[in-house]
Protein backbone atom coordinates (compact mmCIF):
# COMPACT_ATOMS: atom_id res chain seq x y z
CA UNK A 1 0.00 0.00 0.00
CA UNK A 2 2.96 2.32 0.96
CA UNK A 3 4.51 1.93 -2.61
CA UNK A 4 1.06 3.03 -4.31
CA UNK A 5 0.88 6.01 -2.46
CA UNK A 6 4.75 6.77 -3.48
CA UNK A 7 3.91 5.79 -7.39
CA UNK A 8 0.71 7.86 -6.89
CA UNK A 9 2.62 10.70 -5.25
CA UNK A 10 5.90 10.43 -7.89
CA UNK A 11 2.99 10.62 -11.01
CA UNK A 12 1.12 13.65 -9.59
CA UNK A 13 4.78 15.65 -9.15
CA UNK A 14 5.98 14.22 -12.69
CA UNK A 15 2.49 16.06 -13.85
CA UNK A 16 2.71 19.29 -11.76
CA UNK A 17 6.31 19.50 -13.66
CA UNK A 18 5.23 18.61 -16.81
CA UNK A 19 2.56 21.46 -16.68
CA UNK A 20 4.91 24.57 -15.22
CA UNK A 21 7.32 23.39 -18.11
CA UNK A 22 5.13 23.73 -20.54
CA UNK A 23 4.46 27.43 -19.77
CA UNK A 24 7.48 28.60 -19.55
CA UNK A 25 9.29 28.42 -22.85
CA UNK A 26 13.04 29.95 -23.68
CA UNK A 27 14.00 32.20 -26.26
CA UNK A 28 17.44 33.21 -27.54
CA UNK A 29 18.03 36.21 -29.44
CA UNK A 30 21.10 38.71 -30.55
CA UNK A 31 21.69 42.25 -29.94
CA UNK A 32 19.26 44.04 -32.29
CA UNK A 33 17.28 41.88 -33.49
CA UNK A 34 12.96 41.92 -32.89
CA UNK A 35 11.72 39.44 -30.51
CA UNK A 36 8.07 38.26 -30.53
CA UNK A 37 6.77 36.73 -27.57
CA UNK A 38 4.09 34.20 -28.13
CA UNK A 39 0.72 34.65 -25.29
CA UNK A 40 -2.96 33.32 -26.29
CA UNK A 41 -5.42 33.94 -23.75
CA UNK A 42 -7.90 31.28 -23.96
CA UNK A 43 -11.23 34.09 -24.02
CA UNK A 44 -10.93 36.53 -26.77
CA UNK A 45 -13.00 39.33 -24.59
CA UNK A 46 -10.09 41.08 -23.30
CA UNK A 47 -9.77 43.93 -21.00
CA UNK A 48 -6.46 44.74 -20.65
CA UNK A 49 -3.16 43.11 -21.45
CA UNK A 50 0.03 43.27 -18.91
CA UNK A 51 3.81 41.94 -19.45
CA UNK A 52 6.27 42.14 -16.72
CA UNK A 53 9.50 41.44 -15.70
CA UNK A 54 9.97 39.30 -12.66
CA UNK A 55 13.18 41.96 -11.43
CA UNK A 56 11.84 44.77 -12.70
CA UNK A 57 9.34 47.16 -10.58
CA UNK A 58 7.55 48.69 -13.56
CA UNK A 59 5.57 47.05 -16.06
CA UNK A 60 6.87 46.08 -19.60
CA UNK A 61 4.14 46.79 -21.21
CA UNK A 62 -0.11 47.45 -19.84
CA UNK A 63 -2.60 47.98 -22.36
CA UNK A 64 -6.16 48.68 -21.21
CA UNK A 65 -8.48 48.52 -24.31
CA UNK A 66 -7.09 49.59 -27.48
CA UNK A 67 -4.71 52.28 -25.74
CA UNK A 68 -1.49 51.25 -24.53
CA UNK A 69 -0.89 52.46 -20.85
CA UNK A 70 2.80 54.39 -20.46
CA UNK A 71 3.38 56.42 -16.97
CA UNK A 72 4.39 53.38 -14.93
CA UNK A 73 6.17 51.52 -18.16
CA UNK A 74 9.86 50.94 -17.41
CA UNK A 75 12.09 53.71 -19.28
CA UNK A 76 13.54 51.01 -20.80
CA UNK A 77 11.20 49.59 -22.76
CA UNK A 78 9.56 53.50 -23.73
CA UNK A 79 8.58 53.08 -27.75
CA UNK A 80 10.60 49.40 -27.84
CA UNK A 81 7.24 47.10 -27.41
CA UNK A 82 3.88 46.83 -28.94
CA UNK A 83 1.43 44.31 -29.08
CA UNK A 84 1.70 42.39 -32.10
CA UNK A 85 -2.23 42.62 -32.57
CA UNK A 86 -3.24 46.31 -30.84
CA UNK A 87 -6.59 45.14 -31.46
CA UNK A 88 -6.31 41.77 -29.03
CA UNK A 89 -8.37 39.76 -31.59
CA UNK A 90 -9.30 36.20 -30.80
CA UNK A 91 -7.28 36.88 -27.86
CA UNK A 92 -3.83 37.17 -29.03
CA UNK A 93 -1.66 38.85 -26.54
CA UNK A 94 1.80 38.49 -28.27
CA UNK A 95 4.87 41.03 -27.37
CA UNK A 96 6.56 42.58 -30.16
CA UNK A 97 9.93 43.62 -28.22
CA UNK A 98 12.31 45.74 -31.39
CA UNK A 99 16.41 46.36 -31.11
CA UNK A 100 16.83 43.65 -28.04
CA UNK A 101 19.70 43.84 -25.83
CA UNK A 102 21.83 42.22 -22.82
CA UNK A 103 19.59 44.43 -20.71
CA UNK A 104 16.57 42.49 -22.22
CA UNK A 105 17.63 38.98 -20.88
CA UNK A 106 14.90 37.82 -18.24
CA UNK A 107 11.90 36.19 -17.39
CA UNK A 108 8.57 37.93 -18.91
CA UNK A 109 4.80 37.63 -17.71
CA UNK A 110 1.91 37.91 -19.73
CA UNK A 111 -1.06 38.57 -17.79
CA UNK A 112 -4.87 39.32 -18.71
CA UNK A 113 -8.08 40.86 -17.27
CA UNK A 114 -11.43 39.84 -19.19
CA UNK A 115 -14.09 42.18 -19.64
CA UNK A 116 -16.60 42.02 -17.09
CA UNK A 117 -20.25 43.02 -16.62
CA UNK A 118 -19.67 45.65 -13.59
CA UNK A 119 -17.35 48.40 -15.14
CA UNK A 120 -14.19 49.17 -12.79
CA UNK A 121 -12.28 52.29 -12.64
CA UNK A 122 -8.98 50.05 -13.23
CA UNK A 123 -8.44 46.84 -14.64
CA UNK A 124 -6.27 45.44 -11.83
CA UNK A 125 -4.35 42.73 -13.10
CA UNK A 126 -3.67 40.32 -10.45
CA UNK A 127 -3.95 36.44 -11.95
CA UNK A 128 -1.52 34.19 -12.47
CA UNK A 129 0.51 34.56 -16.02
CA UNK A 130 -0.87 32.35 -18.38
CA UNK A 131 2.59 32.08 -20.15
CA UNK A 132 6.27 32.73 -18.83
CA UNK A 133 9.31 33.36 -21.25
CA UNK A 134 13.27 33.57 -20.15
CA UNK A 135 14.33 35.58 -22.86
CA UNK A 136 18.48 35.55 -23.29
CA UNK A 137 20.23 38.15 -25.23
CA UNK A 138 23.75 36.81 -26.45
CA UNK A 139 26.31 38.75 -28.08
CA UNK A 140 26.77 37.73 -31.36
CA UNK A 141 30.32 35.79 -31.35
CA UNK A 142 32.29 36.17 -34.78
CA UNK A 143 34.76 32.84 -35.77
CA UNK A 144 37.20 33.85 -38.28
CA UNK A 145 38.47 30.56 -40.26
CA UNK A 146 41.17 30.48 -42.95
CA UNK A 147 41.43 28.00 -45.78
Amino acid sequence: MASLKIVLLMSFCQTLSASADQQTQHKTAHPGDTVTLSCQAPKPSIAAVEWTRTDLEKYVYFQRGRRPLTQDQDPHYVDRVELHNPEMKNGDLSLTLKTVNSNDSGRYECRYKEFQSKRRKRAAINNEPIRIFVLNVNAVTCVTCTC
